[in-house]
């Protein structure tokens, strides 16, 4: 692979290590960033991150919901007893 640069293997570490959930810091550490600004210069963020985050998004937002509407919906205690 002639076209293969150091940085590009250093943007692949970035994005896997985000990928995986490793906490900012540590990946930073990995891969030798000294500042979170050219740690995040090596981020890529692709349409599948942006689709991924949307709909980590709803899920949580729809638990949320779901949750609230089962406690609005369950009997009182007094009407239990009626």
């Amino acid at each position: 692979m002639p076209d293969l640069l150091f940085h590009d293997l250093r943007r692949s570490s970035v994005n896997n290590l985000t990928a995986a959930k490793v906490p900012p810091k540590v990946a930073m550490r990995i891969t030798g960033h000294k500042t979170m600004a050219t740690f995040l210069r090596y981020h890529i963020v692709t349409d599948d991150d942006v689709q991924a985050a949307l709909e980590q998004t709803d899920a949580a937002i729809s638990a949320v919901v779901a949750a609230a509407v089962e406690q609005t919906s369950a009997p009182l205690a007094s009407e239990a007893t009626e």
